[in-house]
């Protein structure tokens, strides 16, 4: 027994649906895949026969609406004879839910002057690998002009210092995006604060 195509040992897919096929240089009565499903549960899922030939007997499945999480599958055949083989144990992890965001910092409603300000946000990730975070700020009265910051993980959250004094005053709306090493992308809700740098005006009545 041999695996002819299945997704490769220990890779993260972002795909649900996954092809196993093996092949048996002898002529088997049947085979099938033990399945060890994310949640626990196993299955024994019946191989169908595909192509016959004088030398080998091609045997495959198609799994669709696979769930996140990590798959153990092994392949198993048994002759005419009832003797069984195994090929060896495999597994694929599949993510194809974007990672968690939240913005952490600005509060909404924020009043902020000049000099750095530190731009925070929390990413989570839990299969694949966080592959870029940035921060979308744009004035609030025209989204269509905007800057992006590409922010680093200093291991507590995801960060980026922007140099207030070169925002002109107003308010502001902030978002941050993420996306992992599958493409998988999400975003948080949008914040706003406020840019001022302007001091009251003061009017002594008496």
């Amino acid at each position: 027994l041999s695996y002819v195509s299945a997704p490769q040992n220990g890779y993260v897919l972002n795909s649900t649906a996954a092809t196993i096929s093996i092949s048996s240089d002898v002529d088997l009565a049947q085979a099938w895949l033990q399945w060890t499903f994310p949640d626990g549960t196993v299955q024994n899922l019946t191989l169908v026969t595909e192509s016959v030939t004088e030398s080998s007997k091609k045997f495959s499945l198609s799994l669709t609406n696979l769930s996140k999480g990590q798959h153990n599958y092994q392949a198993y055949g048994s002759d005419v004879g009832g003797m069984t083989g195994a090929i060896t144990l495999q597994s694929f992890t599949i993510d194809n839910v974007a990672p968690g965001v939240s913005l952490l910092l600005p509060s909404t409603a924020v009043n902020l002057n000049e000099g750095g300000y530190t731009l925070s946000a929390a990413v989570q990730e839990e299969h694949s690998s966080v592959n870029m975070v940035w921060f979308n700020l744009s004035k609030a009265n025209n989204s269509s002009l905007y800057s992006l910051y590409f922010a680093t993980n200093n291991n507590t959250a995801w960060v980026k210092i922007v140099n207030l004094s070169e925002l002109n005053e107003g308010v502001y709306t902030v978002a941050v995006y993420a996306n992992d090493s599958l493409g998988n992308i999400n975003q948080s809700g949008m914040v706003s604060f406020t840019v001022d740098r302007t001091a009251p005006n003061i009017n002594l009545l008496n």
